[in-house]
């Protein structure tokens, strides 16, 4: 009995000092890692960009313990990296590559006793991007997140003389973040479904790893925005009112053949405009405006080099009323296509004057991979307009990063 009585509480005393092991641990990571200044290091150490950062508070005590992150900004970067972030001029002309607004993590250290970190949800309010493609096809976004030299580490962004930052009016222009009131951060949201697995990401060279494996229950976008501008192409495509959510996480880089996946759900905008010359004056023509939602899932890391290569695998629906094609006609399209002038000398098939597209009659299905910025049509689908049906074959596939595409089209008169 006395055997007993001293087993039991030796093994709670164990598992006590396990939990509070694992707490100032944890929590000496979190006063080394995770402070203004070291997030702000951590990212300007890896892109090529300077970040400004907004208040970030952090509260361990409280049980799930809450990080809150009110704003964080991403720009190219310029000579002010140099400079101790409280001192730096962030009074900026042009808008952000990346705005990141109302972010909040909620975490529960029940799962500690277990030597897990159970990160239960982490909510971003708001975000905005965009990119741009110059006339010499150089990207900026490309520029800002790729790792920086080591010479200019205290300096400007290579080439940026070359990168767009400012809109001249004969182009496309990249509306600036509105300046709305921030969204709202629920206090303690419930998640839907039961966490996933994730074991522990192993250590980085330069920057110590979070000592636990750890759950992720769900993250959620509130409102995603994008804008791509493509002067070499003359094409601006944008995203609106992007809702995404991301659960069911099971990532691990020493195991990725058997834990690489999460799950997706995505509903929002796209419209996609382009430059068309009418006369002597260039005239902005609208070529898609879509209302979409899907699910699927994502694959984020390339099994055999280990690097972040996303990949997935999504059943989409394109909702009805969304237009494809402007003003256009398919004659006008096809001028420069030999073959085009055949069908009405040979066939008596004359097109010139049809409309590219329409509105869209009926909602469509359909399956997508998407990779490296191509997203391909897994299955046949049918597009009904007002004046005639197009069957897209499947292996079609779209990349608009590029402005590239390869669509196979049978046209079926109305």
């Amino acid at each position: 009995m006395k055997l007993l009585k001293w087993s039991l509480i030796s093994l709670t005393a164990a598992l006590v000092l396990g939990a509070g092991g694992g707490w100032l641990a944890l929590r000496s990571w979190m006063q080394k890692n995770v402070t203004r200044e070291a997030v702000a290091q951590r990212l300007e150490a890896e892109w090529n960009c300077r970040v400004v950062i907004g208040k970030l508070d952090v509260q361990l005590a409280s049980n799930p313990a809450i990080i809150a992150l009110e704003s964080l900004h991403l720009y190219p970067r310029d000579a002010e990296v140099a400079k101790p972030l409280e001192q730096r001029d962030n009074k900026d002309a042009t808008p952000p590559v990346l705005l990141l607004e109302g972010a909040q993590l909620t975490m529960d250290w029940s799962d500690l006793l277990g030597g897990r970190l159970h990160l239960k949800r982490l909510y971003v309010g708001r975000v905005w991007m965009r990119e741009e493609v110059n006339a010499e096809g150089v990207s900026l976004m490309s520029s800002v997140f790729s790792k920086p030299r080591a010479l200019a580490l205290a300096g400007p962004v290579p080439g940026a003389s070359r990168v767009p930052t400012s809109m001249p009016p004969s182009e496309p222009e990249v509306a600036a973040p509105s300046q709305e009131p921030k969204p709202s951060v629920p206090a303690n949201p419930k998640p839907e479904k039961a966490p996933a697995k994730v074991a522990s990401t192993g250590p980085r060279p330069s920057s110590p790893p979070l000592p636990f494996g750890f759950l992720v229950e769900e993250l959620l976008i509130g409102s995603l925005d994008a804008t791509v501008v493509n002067r070499q192409a003359k094409t601006r495509t944008a995203c609106s009112g992007v809702r995404l959510r991301i659960s069911d996480v099971d990532l691990d880089p020493s195991n990725l053949a058997d834990h690489n996946r999460c799950s997706i759900a995505i509903s929002g905008k796209l419209l996609s405009t382009a430059k068309k010359r009418v006369g002597e004056e260039l005239q902005e023509e609208k070529l898609a405006e879509i209302n979409f939602e899907g699910q699927g899932e994502v694959h984020p890391f390339d099994i055999a080099t280990g690097k972040t290569q996303p990949q997935a695998r999504i059943t989409a629906k394109i909702n009805q009323g969304s237009t494809f094609g402007g003003s256009s006609t398919i004659g006008e399209a096809a001028v420069k296509d030999k073959n085009f002038g055949s069908l009405k000398s040979k066939l008596g098939i004359d097109l010139e004057d049809v409309k590219i597209g329409g509105s869209l009659q009926h909602d469509v299905e359909t399956e997508l991979q998407l990779r490296n910025g191509r997203a391909e049509f897994l299955k046949p689908v049918r597009l009904d307009f007002s004046d005639y049906s197009a069957s897209l074959e499947a292996g079609s596939w779209l990349n608009g990063s590029e402005d590239d595409h390869r669509l196979m089209l049978r046209l079926l008169p109305g």
